[in-house]
């Protein structure tokens, strides 16, 4: 991931998000919020702005850690030096991908940055409107420090739409930066879930509310129904919600051999529907076959969901084919 200043978000990148206003700005001037472009882009996706690091122990960046409040830089303040703080994920070797908290410091001639910083902002002219798209902008996570160590967290210069002038943004992002804490901070995904391609949670669907019996899925999935390639094994736990989660704990890729055998005992349990059950299942496994997803409940009343919603009862020769995969 390449390093950079800020975040940028957009208001329309999800469905069910809430659109981000762009600030409104001027004393009497107005702005109209519109859809993201591509024009938007233009700053770049870069490493976001963060937390500074608990382990840190350069004054500066303790003092920054605290959340002192933005406020424009004084005439009289001579900074020598710049500190940041960031965040970004980062694959570990062996151990996954963790997300990480760093501190930065930056010296030598800061004079286009003091100009940059002070370059004064960007209203809309009375009785004007502007159009800015649905983007928020997170500032980066700054300070200035002088010759006794007192910093200043600048107010960034902004446009007519409320978001960081870019000169000041390039500019301290084109800083020689050297990296002064580096921790790592929290897991997102173990080497496991790399390595098998299972998710880290998967929520318990058995519990999910189902229509009508759909019909057995040996009539309905068809000769091409590809076979499972991974076993993804997930521990119940209670959440919250109203639906358990899984949380995985082991899973593995199936060879031929292992495939051929479980696909055999899916299409012995896919033509006869469960018997009544209403034992909860402690661990459940899912299986990846080419976008078709199968649970099967491991303990329990041991029912395999199929795709079309439809319940059948774990065979023996199931079982079996887990056990030799080393998943059971």
């Amino acid at each position: 991931m390449t390093c950079g200043i800020f975040l940028l978000v957009l208001g329309t990148a999800c469905a069910g998000c809430g659109s981000l206003r762009a600030t409104e700005v001027g004393s009497t001037g107005t702005v109209q919020s519109t859809s993201a472009t591509s024009g938007s882009l233009a700053y770049g996706a870069m490493t976001m702005a963060g937390q500074c690091p608990a382990s840190a122990t350069d004054p500066a960046v303790v003092r920054l850690r605290s959340g002192p409040a933005q406020v424009a830089v004084p005439k009289s303040f001579v900074p020598v030096a710049v500190v940041r703080c960031m965040t970004e994920e980062r694959a570990v070797s062996g151990d996954g991908q963790w997300v990480f908290e760093f501190a930065q410091r930056a010296t030598g001639n800061l004079d286009a940055l003091l100009a940059a910083l002070r370059e004064p902002s960007r209203a809309v002219p009375s009785g004007t409107t502007a159009a800015c798209s649905a983007v928020g902008i997170v500032s980066p996570n700054f300070a200035l420090v002088d010759a006794s160590g007192t910093i200043i967290r600048p107010l960034l210069p902004h446009d007519e739409c409320g978001l960081p002038l870019l000169d000041a943004l390039r500019v301290l992002n084109a800083l020689h930066w050297t990296t002064v804490t580096d921790q790592k901070v929290r897991q997102v995904q173990t080497q496991a879930e790399i390595d098998t391609g299972c998710y880290p949670t998967y929520k318990d669907v058995f519990e999910l509310p189902r229509g009508a019996s759909p019909q057995p899925w040996s009539q309905a999935r068809g000769t091409a129904a590809p076979r499972p390639t991974i076993v993804c094994i997930y521990k119940v736990a209670q959440t919250s919600g109203s639906v358990s989660e899984g949380q995985f704990t082991r899973g593995a890729s199936l060879n031929s051999s292992q495939q051929t055998e479980l696909a055999a005992a899916l299409d012995s349990a896919g033509a006869k529907a469960a018997s009544p059950c209403a034992a909860s299942a402690t661990k459940f496994a899912v299986l990846d076959g080419a976008g078709d997803y199968i649970a099967i409940e491991l303990d329990g009343c041991r029912r395999i969901l199929f795709p079309n919603g439809f319940i059948g009862a774990m065979p023996e020769s199931g079982t079996a084919a887990l056990t030799a995969a080393g998943v059971s």
